[in-house]
């Protein structure tokens, strides 16, 4: 018998050095990980779980139980939507990898250079649309008179403003 209090003790004894130590950091990292989730995903979907039981009005909600889903679920409207989203998805996702598997194994035999050429032909359109958002953010916040948010300020009697440059010294301090 005192075997098995001895066995017990040591298990008890395990468990309480299970929450010390190195343990003890990383339950703290989980710990702040939970929270965040909790923060940003659990709260957003428990809380559109509740609202959906309810009927929005500008001074309170009311509760209507399943009548929101009842609605939604005899909705034509609502399994058009779903059709053609699986309709889309089931011939969407096939044909862009037929696609994407066929072009690879088109430039596969080429040289590298030539693959290398083609890789970029491929990427560009990805990455102009980057660079014009750039191109337009840059315009806007120009520091010389003639950017737009400049030309604005302007209007009204205020001098150009170097938007993207250095902090003025008397910012230096908010760094």
């Amino acid at each position: 018998m005192s075997q098995i209090v001895k066995v017990q003790s040591v298990k008890a004894a395990a468990k309480k050095r299970k929450w010390r130590g190195d343990n003890a950091w990383g339950y703290a990292f989980i710990a702040m990980a939970l929270v965040v989730y909790a923060m940003f995903t659990a709260y957003p979907v428990v809380s559109a779980f509740i609202i959906s039981f309810q009927e929005y009005r500008p001074l309170g909600s009311v509760f209507i139980g399943f009548e929101n889903y009842i609605n939604t679920f005899t909705d034509s409207l609502f399994w058009k939507s779903i059709k053609n989203t699986v309709v889309y998805t089931l011939l969407t996702v096939p044909v862009t990898l037929f696609l994407s598997f066929a072009v690879a194994i088109l430039i596969l035999p080429l040289k590298k250079r030539t693959q290398t050429a083609f890789k970029a032909i491929y990427y560009l359109p990805a990455v102009v649309s980057g660079v014009a958002l750039s191109v337009v953010w840059l315009w806007i916040f120009d520091p010389m008179p003639s950017g737009i948010i400049n030309k604005l300020l302007g209007l009204f009697g205020i001098s150009n403003l170097n938007w993207l440059g250095p902090a003025p010294p008397r910012c230096s301090r908010w760094y």
